[in-house]
């Protein structure tokens, strides 16, 4: 599918969140489909076990798991939810 490889970092958090947003109503998504295509993304993922931050604090507490496991895996963030980008922006 890609001309390059790359690697990314996942935590069991972030497939469940994953797999849960977007098997919502609102998408219109197969759940075996969401279900393969999560498993397949996590199958890739370098896991990493996300640890609480002390100087990086989410302003929205159920986002706080993406910035831990950013900081967790000295990575960056793709993203469209602003939140997290704003709290990331004094990294």
């Amino acid at each position: 599918m890609l001309a390059r490889e790359f690697s990314y970092a996942g935590s069991t958090e972030l497939v469940e969140e994953y797999r849960e947003v977007l098997k919502r109503p609102k998408f219109g998504f197969d759940a075996a489909l969401v279900d393969a295509l999560v498993d397949g993304l996590a199958a890739g993922a370098e896991f990493v076990v996300p640890y609480p931050q002390r100087g990086a604090i989410s302003n929205d507490p159920k986002d706080q798991f993406f910035i831990d496991l950013v900081c967790a895996a000295n990575a960056y963030i793709t993203t469209g939810t602003r939140s997290i980008l704003q709290d990331m922006s004094g990294r």
